[in-house]
């Protein structure tokens, strides 16, 4: 009501307006005016009330860090600030800081939110306002896990410097090309006209892998899958069977392939 701002001591504060409602008189609340205070001493004190109760996001961690190199020698920065907040205090972090600084709200809430790693965040950082903004329109429409969207932005970027196009251009191109399937999520169909487009040939090694699986005659319950994109990983096999007499018949039948078809189906292409 008098137009104080609390800095620091939030818990204390709370315990006293629960003591003055229980009916306990008499309690004082310690504060000091925020008319001229050293903004060094500001920071402190409410940079370590608040990190002995929980861990900063990435949003506020890069304005704690922005902020503290105007205030302290590096050393301090170096040896007692990076430390705490669990940080590195190589050039590339602090460039990410700079940019998490400059992205619009609607951004920094969603990095806030653990929807962006820090490799996405080091790719929007070279994009336009834009397509920044197109991208976060997809987030909004879409709910895509971390892991995916880091996924999905790297292949948009490097599509994007391959064919000289806006990363925008390439995803409206994703977007028109997946449409939008019954069940309403055409993420799948754009993370492989990505990954398609990035690898022309990968098209022709779905069909081969169909093709290959299809001779193996496997039973309806097998259910056999390359790592996504063929990039990486293994390739997977699953069955479901309701009694032993079903397990036995399928792994018979698995142990009866022939190993130079199996080896077929795992060549990369």
């Amino acid at each position: 009501a008098n137009g104080l701002v609390i800095v620091s001591g939030r818990r204390r504060l709370e315990f006293c307006r629960e003591q003055a409602g229980a009916g306990r008189d008499g309690l004082v609340i310690d504060y000091f005016p925020a008319g001229d205070p050293d903004p060094a001493e500001l920071f402190f004190e409410t940079l370590w009330e608040n990190l002995a109760i929980r861990e900063f996001n990435p949003v506020e961690t890069a304005e704690i860090i922005l902020r503290a190199q105007d205030l302290f020698p590096p050393e301090y920065l170096r040896r007692k600030l990076l430390p705490a907040l669990k940080v590195s205090g190589k050039p590339r972090f602090i460039e990410r800081c700079r940019a998490i600084a400059g992205f619009p709200n609607e951004l920094r809430q969603a990095i806030a939110a653990g929807r962006l790693d820090g490799e996405t965040i080091d790719i929007l950082a070279r994009w336009q306002p834009r397509e920044r903004a197109g991208l976060l329109e997809f987030m909004a429409q879409n709910r895509v896990k971390r892991n995916l969207l880091r996924e999905i932005v790297s292949r948009l970027d490097d599509l994007a410097c391959r064919d000289r196009l806006s990363p925008l251009a390439v995803l409206d191109a994703a977007l028109a090309a997946a449409g939008r399937p019954p069940g309403g999520d055409p993420v799948a169909g754009i993370r492989d006209f990505l990954a398609t487009r990035l690898r022309p040939n990968l098209a022709a090694a779905q069909r081969s892998f169909a093709e290959l699986r299809a001779r193996l005659d496997l039973p309806p319950e097998v259910e056999l899958s390359p790592p996504p994109a063929f990039e990486g990983g293994e390739f997977r096999a699953t069955f479901t069977f309701t009694d032993s007499r079903k397990w036995h018949a399928i792994c018979r039948k698995l142990g009866a392939l022939a190993p130079e078809m199996i080896d077929e189906l795992c060549r990369r292409p």
